[in-house]
């Protein structure tokens, strides 16, 4: 007997499997039959699982994608508008409609004082 097979004798032992060979599977053709036929429908049952998978994995990529893309053209929609209203809302622009409309620059400044602005000053001083 060679080194390996003293080895593999030596394993056997080991975890008690000496009388593997001598074991003998006595089932019936119908009992076989039986087994492939639920083995074939676990197979099959697993490969549709694994396909069902696979393609909600692929619809649901496709809608992030509209997603993202849509979020990317909200997300400009948004800076169009922040840069409108930063157009609209320079000095020389709101002079310009405060103009057209009648408005003009005042002759003369009065100040309302009420009695928490005269409190505030007393503070202050």
């Amino acid at each position: 007997m060679t080194a390996f097979g003293l080895r593999i004798k030596a394993a056997r032992q080991w975890w008690g499997l000496r009388g593997l060979r001598n074991i003998h599977f006595n089932i019936s053709t119908q009992m076989a039959w039986l087994l492939a036929i639920a083995c074939a429908a676990l197979l099959v049952g697993l490969i549709t699982y694994w396909l069902m998978l696979a393609t909600r994995t692929a619809l649901l990529s496709k809608d992030l994608e509209l997603l993202e893309a849509k979020n990317k053209q909200l997300i400009e929609q948004i800076n169009h508008k922040w840069t409108d209203i930063g157009t609209a809302s320079t000095q020389d622009s709101m002079e310009q409609r405060a103009r057209t409309a009648g408005y003009h620059p005042a002759d003369r400044v009065e100040y309302l004082v009420t009695e928490t602005t005269r409190d505030k000053l007393k503070d202050e001083r």
